[in-house]
Order: C-alpha cells, then structure tokens, then sequence
C-alpha cells in the first residue's frame, strides 16, 4: 500500500512504514530562511548556525522537522546535550551515533551561543508589593 502526503501521517502508521524521498538529499533544501517562519533578520545567526550544524551531520531536516527544532531551541534547550537531544527526537535522518561525533563539538556549541543571544535580552522580574 502506497500513502502519499504533504501532512504528516498519523504516528503509529509513520512508526511502522517508512518514507520515500523523491531527489537526492542535495535537492533538498539546506538552508531556510528566517522569513520562511515568519521571523525577523535578528535571528539569521542562529540559521546560519544551524546550517553548518545540518552540513555537518550530513542532514537535511524537512520543515516541520526545522520548526520543531527552533521550538525547542526557543522553550527547552540550554545545553548542547538538550541541542542533542532535541535533533535525535526531531529528525529522522539523524542518528545518536551521528550526534555523539566529537567533531560536532563546535558547530553544536555554535547554535547554543547563537540561541544564548537572542534568548538575552527576555528577563523576568520578581518583585513583592
């Protein structure tokens, strides 16, 4: 049986099939765009971070994989073990193996400090009356 889709398919059906891509992975895009998701040229370091990331894991994640990881680099990661974490969970082309490389050091450092400092200027105040 032959399902074809732009959404995704229900979990448990995408968990027991798998996918066929049409190209090479060259075809397919590398770099998005901060306007592609609505955000501004504040965030262009963080892009272009994450595209030597994605070079260097050999990777191309689709859209939705790419918003699901800026939604976690927005709300939960801190550290580049969360950053790990957050690609293993959100990408599907992308092993532990992959991610456990030494060599991904920097460019996983990279896209912390870059999500360090557009996180930088969001404070929070406490105050008693």
């Amino acid at each position: 049986m032959f399902l074809i889709s732009e959404a995704p398919l229900y979990h448990s059906l995408q968990k027991s099939s798998f996918r066929v891509w049409i190209g090479r992975v060259s075809d397919r895009q590398m770099e998005y765009d901060p306007a592609d998701f609505g955000l501004g040229e504040d965030v262009r370091p963080l892009f272009q971070a994450l595209a030597s990331l994605f070079r260097a894991l050999g990777s191309a994640p689709t859209r939705s994989e790419f918003e699901h990881i800026l939604h976690d680099l927005q709300l939960h990661v801190r550290t580049s073990e969360h950053l790990r974490l957050s690609l293993y969970g959100g990408a599907e082309d992308i092993s532990r193996e992959q991610l456990g490389d030494p060599a991904l050091a920097d460019p996983l450092a990279a896209v912390i400090r870059a999500t360090h400092t557009l996180l930088a200027g969001e404070h929070i105040e406490l105050g008693g009356s």
